[in-house]
């Protein structure tokens, strides 16, 4: 039990009144914990000491022997918990169905509320959950991209304040009924406005308010009127919370131009203010503890799981004849093939020192393409289809374009032609994924190969204090309340830092370098606040953002300009340079890792996969299909078996269909099932070089989006979405509108 891991640390100096404890967020232990802080100063206590996991926003029940946080594994999203006063007994409460931040406890003992936040669609909501994790209700029903945050329940019960920006532009100061209606905007200032805090009175409000550049602690009547400045300095000052006897307001601070963040308290009319923390690390979300008059029944605390719902079952011709329209056409317009020989079972070609090419016959017909490099004598590179995102291209164009030997399609093309899944080259980062599926990873040249479930994970290090913090998301999309999101250049146009939000730019210093555990980069903060407009990423630059109001800006804010902040990445293992991603996953450790299955994506079909043998070599290979006298393909299942009658001890499965393509050369030496090559997302290469990278070229606009054959091919991009949102090899997956409107059409075709 967590009770059992509690320990002390060193005594603070006790600040001139403590009226009470008050719990706070640290990352002083290398990860988040919760941290309480006993009333006179006289010690800190660790109240959720763990290994793996941050632990956040926390906040007292009533009787203030309870404490629920937020939870985040490093690999996944935010859960609530609730445990008790010593950290024992620490109980799940909701279910992983949204990322779930800032709790906030009912004067009852009755709710919870909270924030759930869905990264797809890039909005944040208020719910309330009773503290055994039932009854969970949703309060606000703001559109996509919206972010309500920061709910504060009044002192009576009887009305919820919270932060929103669903009138546009930067977080207003709202209430609301605790059923979630009688919405009504109470601050009018066009500044950004968070984090309310009601008074135990319930006759004023304490907010943050960040204008001209700096964040300070104000007051205000619950009706909006009569606003006041308590802090008033040129640092940042934000997220208050008023102690239990109304006589202090405790708030997290910074220095002016960034440094340490500590809780300090001070008086409502701005009197006595005093630091009350002093670690050099990070310490931020401060509750004051309840006094121990209230009453609350005691609960047995039940986790509580909501249904999924998938997308409309599809119904699959398992002899091939889920073909696309043009590939229909195609097929119909193809003479019929005269009386032939039928070619010899096996052709081994030798194409360079370290690289065969193997055709394998079979009267079905079936036709099998398989490249065997060897990744001591000959170099194995991925790149995207235009060098940024988006973009599609030919597979022989992108090969043409970094001068290689030979190539197959990459990974699933999604959103504009980006790829589906993680995406590095050369040790930069191009973008996280929004979904879970296998990846090949390798250090430069294809060397120490993998191709494994990936723990990826992006992390920022300050030099100046030594905080570390997740990333959790990198060109994919803007962060919801509570996330930190990265935006480098490799996002182009499609991925662009979002306005109204607190963010920093960063300059390279230096240039990526392999670590144990992935890369990492050094960069310099050169300019950092909270903007209306996107802050530009500038020339080879990389922005960090975040939703104003949540504890991630007030790390953004308190940076100091010229600080050094290291971005490492990592897809769970070491020594990692270059990765692509592919879905699912085929053969684990040597066994097929699939079983029969009846979805779109496992009919007989043409393929690609990357596979990795027992000694090191890498499989590349291609299988035809939906052409009767040519080659009827494989169902995903028979596609796995082959992958290991081939030698691959670990093998995944990439784009497929139409895209299924194969370059040796110069020359498509397979016969894409279209009739011609399909643009694709990125490419797999075999370089001609023996080491180094693939030739370096400039970016190029190549064609935007995914070709609708993709989107209506079962083994292609529209098999993908369907296969994500039922869950076939894995949970389901909650997809972009986008996305969701893409998977429609597959549905409908």
């Amino acid at each position: 039990m967590i009770a059992s891991l509690l320990f002390e640390v060193s005594p603070v100096p006790a600040p001139a009144v403590a009226p009470s404890d008050f719990a706070f967020a640290s990352v002083r232990g290398g990860d988040w914990d919760v941290f309480v802080s006993a009333a006179g100063g006289s010690g800190e206590t660790n109240l959720t000491l763990g290994e793996t996991t941050d632990d956040l926003d926390p906040a007292w029940s009533p009787n203030g022997q309870k404490v629920v946080f937020a939870r985040k594994h490093r690999h996944g999203t935010p859960d609530l918990w609730v445990a008790n006063v010593d950290g024992g007994d620490p109980v799940q409460i909701t279910d992983g169905a949204g990322a779930d931040r800032q709790p906030a406890w009912s004067p009852d003992g009755e709710w919870i509320a909270f924030v759930r936040s869905f990264p797809p669609k890039g909005t944040s909501q208020i719910f309330r959950v009773s503290p055994e994790g039932d009854r969970l209700r949703k309060l606000t029903g703001t559109g996509v991209g919206v972010m309500n945050a920061s709910p504060d329940w009044s002192p009576d019960g009887q009305t919820i304040a919270f932060s929103s920006d669903r009138d546009g532009g930067f977080p207003e100061i709202y209430t609301m009924a605790p059923d979630g209606t009688g919405v009504h905007r109470v601050t009018q200032d066009a500044q950004i406005d968070a984090n309310p805090a009601w008074s135990p009175d319930g006759l004023q409000i304490a907010f943050e308010r960040v204008a001209e550049g700096d964040a300070d602690v104000w007051t205000m009547a619950a009706d909006g009127s009569s606003p006041a400045n308590l802090t008033a300095s040129p640092g940042e000052d934000s997220d208050p919370d008023w102690s239990p006897d109304g006589q202090w307001i405790g708030f997290v601070t910074a220095p002016d131009g960034g440094g340490d963040r500590d809780i300090a308290i001070i008086k409502p009319d701005g009197s006595g203010r005093e630091r009350v923390t002093t670690d050099p690390h990070a310490d931020l979300s401060p509750a004051w503890r309840p006094g121990t008059g209230a009453t609350a029944a005691a609960r047995t605390l039940s986790a509580r799981a909501d249904d999924l719902t998938g997308a409309p079952r599809l119904t699959v011709d398992p002899s091939g004849g889920s073909r696309t329209p043009s590939e229909r056409a195609q097929a119909a317009r193809s003479p019929k093939d005269k009386k032939k020989k039928p070619p010899p079972p096996k052709v081994v070609k030798r194409i360079a020192p370290g690289v065969t090419l193997t055709r394998l016959y079979r009267p079905e017909p079936l036709r099998t393409f398989s490249l065997r490099i060897d990744p001591r004598v000959r170099s194995v590179d991925v790149a995207l289809a235009t060098g940024v995102l988006p973009g599609t291209e030919r597979t022989s164009r992108i090969a043409g374009r970094a001068d290689a030997l030979a190539a197959v399609n990459g990974d699933f093309a999604v959103s504009g032609g980006r790829p589906a899944g993680p995406f590095a080259v050369d040790g930069d980062l191009k973008q996280t994924s929004f979904a879970n599926g296998p990846v090949f990873g390798s250090t430069r040249g294809g060397r120490n190969a993998r191709i494994d479930d990936p723990t990826e994970s992006v992390v920022a290090v300050e030099s100046s204090t030594g905080d570390v913090w997740q990333i959790d998301r990198w060109n994919q999309g803007a962060p919801v309340m509570g996330e930190v999101a990265g935006f480098s250049d490799a996002g182009s146009s499609l991925e662009l830092p979002p306005a109204h939000s607190c963010a920093a730019r960063l300059v390279p210093d230096g240039s990526s370098r392999l670590t144990a555990d992935g890369a990492e980069r050094d960069f310099t903060v050169e300019r950092r606040g909270c903007f209306s407009a996107r802050l530009e990423r500038g020339s080879n630059g990389v922005v960090l953002a975040a939703e104003p109001g949540a504890p991630e800006a007030a790390l953004i804010r308190s940076l100091t300009d010229g600080e050094r902040i290291t971005i490492s990445w990592t897809f769970g293992w070491g020594g990692v340079s270059d990765g692509i991603a592919g879905y699912p996953l085929l053969v684990r450790s040597g066994s097929v890792d699939i079983g029969a299955c009846g979805d779109a994506i496992c009919g007989n079909h043409p393929r690609t996969g990357l596979g990795i043998a027992g000694n090191g070599d890498i499989l590349l290979v291609v299988v035809d299909g939906r052409q009767e006298k040519w080659s009827m393909g494989m169902t995903l299942l028979e596609f796995a078996r082959q992958m290991k009658r081939l030698g691959a001890r670990w093998a995944m499965n990439l784009d497929g269909g139409g895209s299924s393509t194969m370059v040796v050369r110069g020359k498509v030496v397979n016969r894409p099932s279209g009739g011609s090559e399909r643009s694709v997302s990125s490419a797999v290469l075999v370089l001609r070089s023996s080491e180094g990278a693939a030739a370096s070229r400039p970016a190029h606009a190549g064609r935007p989006g995914v070709s609708s054959a993709a989107l209506l091919d079962p083994a292609s991009t529209g098999g993908l979405l369907d296969a994500l949102a039922r869950g076939t090899f894995g949970p389901r997956v909650d997809l972009p509108p986008a996305l969701l409107r893409a998977l429609r059409a597959f549905s409908a075709g």
